[in-house]
Formats: structure tokens, sequence, C-alpha cells
């Protein structure tokens, strides 16, 4: 049967995203699913899907889900979050006014029906941990882990945008991701520079998608 869909990103994090409140997709094709048609210039392509589901917890009007392109399912997506919420008032899933369960704990969002802007309340943070040091290549990262509902490391460097191109930035936030450090969840990576005050510039690497991509909500919060 067709899957209906909408096609939605945050600031260039980008998502499927599909009304499952009837199980279109079976609990057992998620994963291959997300696959498929996260897969870029042969499929749809996405950094991961997004599905709304009936609620599980008592005052929460959906439950949220994320699966990530490479097949796992995410804790949490800060834009893969806001998005959700968006789609879940446009369908009549929730009022402007929402609260939704996450593998994180419940979240609470606000759409403005003008400009289809979403204010998201996301689990508070943990503690920021003492620094931990990966090697890549010969090369010492001191790397500040924090928790953001998701795991999450921040790398300060001088200069975000000349740390290394698309495909070096990869390479070392792979590592790092799949270091010993992180065991055994692994984690996201964060290159961040201060543009000024108040500003920052942030690069990164997402756990699940395993590439660079143009946006990172909970990185943001982490950064």
């Amino acid at each position: 049967m067709p899957i209906e869909f909408m096609k939605m990103h945050g600031s260039g994090n980008d998502f499927v995203v599909i009304d499952n409140r009837t199980s279109v997709l079976a609990e057992a094709e998620l994963s291959a699913f997300s696959v498929l048609v996260s897969r870029r210039a042969m499929s749809i392509g996405a950094d991961g899907v997004v599905l709304i589901e009936n609620p599980i917890e008592p005052e929460t009007d959906f439950r949220w889900r994320y699966f990530n392109a490479d097949g796992s399912e995410g804790e949490m997506c800060g834009n893969g979050a806001m998005c959700g919420a968006r789609f879940a008032e446009l369908i009549g899933a929730a009022s402007s006014d929402m609260a939704f369960s996450t593998m994180s704990g419940v979240v609470r969002a606000r759409v403005d029906g003008d400009t289809g802007q979403v204010v998201l309340t996301m689990p508070d943070t943990g503690p920021v941990e003492a620094p931990r040091s990966v090697e890549v290549d010969g090369v010492d990262y001191e790397l500040i882990p924090i928790q953001v509902g998701v795991p999450h490391c921040v790398l300060y460097v001088d200069d975000a945008d000349t740390f290394g191109s698309r495909a070096e930035l990869e390479r070392i936030g792979r590592a790092i991701r799949r270091s010993d450090a992180f065991l055994p969840d692994g984690t996201n990576v964060n290159v961040v520079s201060q543009l000024g005050e108040n500003r920052l510039r942030m690069r990164t690497y997402e756990r699940g998608v395993e590439a660079e991509t143009l946006a990172c909500g909970t990185g943001a919060v982490a950064s």
C-alpha cells in the first residue's frame, strides 16, 4: 500500500515524517524502512524518519519516535521533535500546545499557527562531565561530554569552518563516536568555535546518521 509522508526539515536537518497512529508501518519493518527511505539520490533521502503514534503516557497527545538513517532508534532529536510537533498539529493529532512522549521523557511544544514556528521545551540536560581525551591519527582531542536526551560531546576549536573538510570532519567524528571513551552507546560530536558574544559556530557529526548534518538541535543545546 502507498504510505503517505511529509518531508520536513529544521535548519536543513531533514526527515521523512509519517502518521503511524493506525500502524501503517509494522513494528518489525521500522528499522529497515528507515534505512531504505533515508538513502540520498536512491530514495527520498533524509537524516531519519519521524513517526507520530498513539499516546502511551497520560496527559500526552501522542508518542514521538525517531529512526536514524542507519536504522537505529534515537532517544531524542531536537529538530526532529520540532518537525514532529508541527506535523502533529497539521494532521490534528494535537492542538497548538502539546505534550508528547519520547524515549528521553515527555517533551512540550507550542506551534505558532500563523508562522508555523515551533517552540520546544526539551528534557533537562545532564551535567557537563569531565573532559575525555581521544587520539585520532596522533592528535589528541579534548572532548566535553553532556547528555541532551542523547549523548553529545563538544570540541572547542579556533575555527570550526577551517577545522577540516566535510570528509575530514566525518573521519575524525566517526573515530571519536566509536572510541572506547564513549562506550557503549557512542556519541554525537560537535565541533564548535566562538564567533562573538553569545554566538557560536557549530558543526556536528551525528551518531546514527553517521555523517555531518546541516543542523542538530540537541547538539546546539549541548554546545
